[in-house]
Parts: structure tokens; sequence; C-alpha cells
């Protein structure tokens, strides 16, 4: 409540649903603009006309779709690339769950799901093709990411033929539970149900409060779901091995679990011979993608708007240059 520090900003109040906070004369890298102020817009369309309106100067997290939009309205738009890949990641642990997961436990129903979804359409008729797509826990801007581990190519043919041979040529339910704060979540479950439902697969989508979602991730509360929509997160290290501090056995809340694997991931994280870990980190990204324990979707691209007289403008590794930004004429 009464924080210290040195930074460039000094808060002045903090409710749940906004901060303001004073230029600090103190701070050891000050900030050139006098006061900072961060409101709590859920809805990327709030977030667009608060930008548009003049409300706002900076609007996190627009979509592709807002771009020209944006653009007419006399507003900048800056596009970063993010460490971050867009994945829903399976329950694989029986007793984590309420739900009967015995049909993903089998590698022929994961790696249907895989082939049924057509990442690059997604990726170019509604992310504007500003996104890469993914296929393993790694954006290609991390250290360690596989160039040639390539995402799983579209062939519902496949899928079909896996499912049949798993035991489910009639179909099967599904549960996928998301959190509906962010506007990539919402669309992209919705891309990815659609394209189950066409090799027989019915996809029952749960939205779930952020908090509750905290609660299962630290094994406060059980999963309601199959899979769920999320982040593979190489923050704050960019490196491959990052994600599988909470993708594996080892996490204290752990979800999903393959202890074929999980003795390589743990040699891979203490090993200090570069030659030796690249050869241990390979094998562990290979294992996640070859089982399908995981289904990447796309490499996070950050959208932000911003209005004209924004400058020096810098967002890397979900950093802000709070310091440097400045209000120009």
């Amino acid at each position: 409540m009464k924080p210290i520090g040195t930074g460039p900003f000094k808060v002045t109040s903090w409710t749940g649903e906004a901060m303001a906070a004073e230029k600090f004369a103190d701070a050891w890298r000050p900030a050139k603009v006098d006061r900072l102020e961060i409101t709590a817009l859920t809805e990327v369309a709030a977030r667009v006309a608060a930008l548009q309106s003049g409300q706002v100067d900076i609007a996190w997290l627009v979509s592709p779709d807002d771009i020209t939009r944006l653009d007419s309205a006399g507003k900048k738009v800056q596009i970063t690339q993010n460490f971050e890949v867009v994945s829903f990641k399976f329950n694989t642990i029986p007793e984590r769950t309420t739900a009967d997961n015995s049909p993903i436990l089998d590698r022929r129903v994961r790696r249907a799901i895989n082939y049924a979804i057509n990442r690059d359409q997604y990726v170019k008729e509604v992310l504007g093709g500003l996104y890469v797509t993914a296929g393993q826990s790694a954006a290609s801007t991390v250290a360690g990411h596989q160039d040639d581990i390539k995402p799983y190519p579209y062939d519902p043919e496949r899928a079909k033929k896996l499912l049949a041979e798993a035991g489910y040529a009639d179909g099967l339910d599904l549960v996928m539970e998301l959190i509906p704060t962010s506007m990539d979540y919402t669309n992209t479950s919705q891309f990815i149900a659609t394209s189950l439902q066409r090799v027989g697969i019915n996809l029952e989508l749960r939205q779930i409060a952020l908090a509750v979602l905290l609660g299962k991730l630290r094994g406060q509360k059980p999963w309601d779901g199959h899979m769920w929509m999320g982040l593979v997160e190489s923050f704050p290290t960019g490196d491959v091995m990052r994600p599988f501090a909470t993708d594996s056995c080892a996490f204290f809340g752990a979800f999903i679990c393959d202890k074929a694997i999980q003795p390589t991931i743990d040699v891979a994280n203490t090993e200090f011979d570069p030659a030796k870990r690249a050869a241990l980190v390979r094998k562990v990204v290979k294992h996640y993608h070859d089982e399908a324990l995981i289904s990447y979707m796309y490499e996070c691209t950050v959208i932000d708007g911003l209005a004209a007289n924004v400058k020096c403008y810098r967002l890397f590794n979900r950093a802000i240059n709070w310091h440097e930004i400045e209000l120009g004429g």
C-alpha cells in the first residue's frame, strides 16, 4: 500500500480499475512526462474508442482489424513480436480434472486435433497475416527455437483416420476452458471449435474468470475440461526451456506430465556444457511436438495503438520503457 523505490514514477493512487502516478524527481532514470495514469479497459473496442476520442494516449493489445480504423483517425500503430506462443494445453493428469480425460491421453487423439486445425488460414484471414504459426514451445525469436520443427499441417482426413483408429469414428465430446479477457483467446478458441467440428469433435468452450484460472494453475481448484487456452511463455528469460517450468511434471500445480521426457527436462535445466544442453533441449522440444502434448497455434505479435504525439514508445519482453516516452507536439 506504501511502495518504495527509485523508479521513474511514484504511485499516488491505486484501485482495482486504475492507477495514477507522478514523476519521481529523485529517480535514477527520470521520466520525461509529469504523470502517468493506467486504466483497465478489458474490451478491445473500449480501448480503441478511448484512443480515438483522445481519452488515452496508448491503447494496449488492439486487434489487426483496428489498424485501418486507427490509421484513418490519425493514430499510430506499433507492432512488436513477443516471446510467447498462443496455445491450448491438454490436461493429462486424471486426478487434476473432473472431466474424463481418457480420450486426450491417447496420442492419436491429440495429433488428430492438431491436424484438424488450419493455422495458416487463421493467421491469414483473421490475424491479417501479421502473426507466425507455431509448432513448438518457443517463438522464433527465442533462444533454443528449432527451425526445422514445423507446425502440424492441415490434414482433416488424416485427423479423421487417427480418431477412428483411437475408437472415436462416431465423434467425441471435449471441453476447453478459457478466460474471456483476451480477444485472441475468444476468436482463436471459436476457430478451433469450428475446425474440430468438421472432423467429428464437439468442443464445448467454457469461459472462466482469471481468478479461477489462477486457482486451477496453483493446484487449489480442479480443472473441469480436457484442455485450456493460454500462453506458452518464455518470459522473462527468452529461452525455450522456460515454459517447461510450468508445462511439465516439475510444476507444483502440474496439469500436464509426461514422465518419459521429464528426466531430460531436468538434466537440460542443469547442464552447463552448451553442446550437450542444445542436444537435450532439442530432444525436449521435439518430444512435445511429436507427442502433441500442447497444441501450438501462433507466435504472439503485440499490436498497440498510440496517439500521434506519443514518441519513443517501446515494448520488449512485456516491459514498457515508461521513462523514455515523450508527448510531443
